[in-house]
Parts: structure tokens; C-alpha cells; sequence
């Protein structure tokens, strides 16, 4: 009984979060996922539809600014808990508006995730009036494999699109290191995984210019599933091309632990991200 009510329970997740935020859905990304999406433990699965979930401060505590937060999963999933909600709420106690992208998923078709980005950050704009958000401090945060996609939208934005700053967590950024997994280029990329053009494009280390927006980088020195060189290389290209950035490696970690209280350095992670925040 116990373990069909916590199955209950994890299925139940996104819904009953969900009803703290306002709920908006972009439309239908056409990336060929058929199967009805479902929820597991705090992930959401087969994304066939960006679905944003936007929690806001108080209009007496807002302080304008707004961070899009894509949650990682490697692009076969979600992870929106700890990746995601947990985020928001932490920025909204800190009078920053928080809009969580439950984004659909590639599906091999490599352009979706970018496109509904973006198209992310133009609502969030559009809304800045009625959310207390000035339009020029929205900025993104990503984790992991939604960290890759923060980067991307922070190197290859338009006019409309550009985040006002990049907070990254142990993020998956290049596809042309050694210590890229097969896996993560394959469900993004499709049949093209093997095009040099294509694995250049979706490397965030080789799209930074001086109008990329300033960054934060957090990882472990431990990490066994994004290897810390995806950061090295984007932080040595984001100081090449002298855009304001800092980077942090703890110790111990590993991969994954996005705002969970139990990691080592949660408290710590909190108050470097806070102060950074506050000088953007």
C-alpha cells in the first residue's frame, strides 16, 4: 500500500506544484513525440509541448528582476522539482520572479528547444508590466542539459531574446570534447550527431562574443556525468572575449543536485548565487 500511494504521490506531482504558478503552454513543437507525457518523481516525461509555470513575489517585495529556469534531464526528460520548482520558490523568497520551462523535448529535432527559448523569454518580456519585471533584467538558469540550453540561448540569442545574465549549474556546454557523452549529442542532435557543423553550433564554448551575457558556473570536481571541461572550456572562452563571469567547483557533489538541501554546499551555492544575482 505504502508504495502505491508514494507512486500516487510522484504521478500527482506536477499538478498539485503546478497550482502555485500560473500555467501558460506554447504551441505544439511538432517534435514527433506521440506518446501522452507523464510524470515520475519529480520528472515529466515524453514533452511534446513547452508548458512555462511562472511564480511571482509580491508587488511590494518584486525587486524587476526574472530568471527563465530550464531544468536538465539530459533531453529525455524534465527534472522540474529540484531543478525547477524548488528554484522558483527560492527566488521568489528573494523578490525575483521565477518561470520554470517544463520545455518539450528535441526528439533529434535540435532547433525546438532553442526556438521555444526563446520564445520563453519573449512572454516573459511581453508580461513584464503586469509581473513587475523590468523587461532588461530577465535573465536564465539551467541545469545540466538545461544548462546546455541556457548557454545556447545566452551565445545565440536575437535582438528580442538576449538573457540579461546566465547562471549555469554543472552544465553539459560542448559537443566537441572528449568527454562528451554519445548520448547527450545523439538525442539532441538526431541524424546530424556526426556533422562538424552542427556539433560546432550547439557547443556553447564556440558561440561566446562580447555581447554574450555575463555568467555564473557551478559545479563539483566529482562530476562523472557532465566532466567539469564543458565549464573550464565556456568560462576560458567567456574570459577571451572578456564577458563579466565566475565559476565555483566544490569539492564533492557529484552531478544532479540542483537546490536539494542535502548537498554539501547547498547553503554556500545559495549565498555566492544571491550575491551574484543582486549585482546584475
Amino acid at each position: 500500500m505504502k508504495k502505491i500511494l508514494s507512486l500516487i504521490f510522484a504521478l500527482c506531482t506536477l499538478q498539485a506544484a503546478a497550482e502555485e504558478f500560473i500555467r501558460m503552454e506554447l504551441p505544439a513543437s511538432g517534435n514527433g513525440i506521440a506518446q501522452a507525457q507523464y510524470e515520475k518523481d519529480g520528472k515529466a516525461f515524453a514533452i511534446s509541448r513547452t508548458t512555462l509555470y511562472a511564480l511571482l513575489p509580491e508587488k511590494s517585495k518584486a525587486t524587476g528582476q526574472a530568471a527563465v529556469i530550464f531544468p536538465g534531464g539530459g533531453y529525455r526528460l524534465v527534472a522540474f522539482e529540484h531543478e525547477g520548482f524548488a528554484v522558483a520558490r527560492w527566488l521568489v523568497s528573494k523578490g525575483i520572479a521565477a518561470i520554470v520551462s517544463c520545455y518539450a523535448l528535441p526528439n533529434g529535432h535540435p532547433q525546438i528547444p532553442l526556438e521555444d527559448a526563446k520564445a520563453a523569454m519573449n512572454l516573459v518580456r511581453e508580461k513584464a508590466a503586469a509581473w513587475n519585471i523590468e523587461p532588461s533584467r530577465v535573465g536564465v538558469i539551467g541545469f545540466s542539459a538545461g544548462g546546455h540550453l541556457a548557454s545556447t540561448i545566452g551565445t545565440r540569442f536575437d535582438e528580442a531574446s538576449r538573457p540579461a545574465f546566465m547562471a549555469l549549474f554543472y552544465p553539459n556546454i560542448s559537443f566537441l570534447s572528449e568527454y562528451t557523452r554519445e548520448a547527450a549529442r545523439t538525442t539532441l542532435l538526431g541524424p546530424q550527431a556526426d556533422d562538424p557543423q552542427m556539433l560546432k553550433l550547439y557547443s556553447g564554448e564556440m558561440q561566446v562574443t562580447v555581447s554574450t551575457p555575463p555568467a555564473f558556473i557551478a559545479l563539483c570536481n566529482d562530476d562523472r556525468t557532465v566532466d567539469p571541461d564543458h565549464s573550464l572550456r565556456f568560462y576560458r572562452a567567456l574570459k577571451e572575449n572578456k564577458v563579466p563571469c565566475e565559476m565555483h567547483i566544490f569539492p564533492s557533489g557529484g552531478h544532479g543536485w540542483g537546490f536539494k538541501p542535502e548537498f554539501k554546499y547547498h547553503g554556500q551555492m545559495l549565498e555566492l548565487l544571491e550575491r551574484w544575482l543582486k549585482e546584475r
